[in-house]
């Protein structure tokens, strides 16, 4: 069953990640929690968003990594002050707060939250790739498509 969802309330319309970087030794390094959200530092909406989802200061759809491998265009990166430039991401999501959840059921029927994003990689050298994610949980992320 396809189902539409009105994306005009952005104040409910995010995922917040948990974000850790690790090293090519596999150790981690603890970042910081960010919020993927149609929303930036220029938008009218985002104090709502933070505020809402409570976990994070910080909400965009576009982020650098760290300060090895900035954003393009300067946008805020998921691990400020972390240079690692060879590692693994790893995003856990945060739950959604309970008023989240209700409004959601209420808007669209739907009893868990779902969230689609995008992540796309370009080391500047014609090599990249570009992936995607869905949450359609409370906790985990699922699916994988590289």
């Amino acid at each position: 069953v396809l189902l539409e969802w009105d994306a005009s309330n952005v104040a409910i319309t995010y995922t917040a990640f948990d974000i850790d970087i690790y090293d090519l030794n596999e150790v981690p390094f603890s970042c910081r929690d960010v919020i993927y959200s149609c929303v930036n530092e220029d938008n009218p909406r985002l104090e709502e968003v933070l505020e809402t989802a409570g976990v994070a200061s910080v909400a965009s759809f576009e982020y650098g990594i760290n300060n090895a491998i900035p954003h393009s265009k300067g946008s805020e990166l998921l691990c400020p002050g972390n240079n690692i430039e060879d590692g693994i991401v790893n995003l856990t999501v945060e739950p959604y707060p309970s008023q989240v959840i209700s409004d959601i059921s209420s808007i669209s029927g739907l009893s868990h939250p779902f969230f689609h994003g995008f992540v796309g990689l370009n080391n500047g050298n014609s090599r990249g790739s570009f992936d995607t994610f869905w949450v359609t949980s409370l906790f985990a992320p699922i699916g994988n498509n590289s």
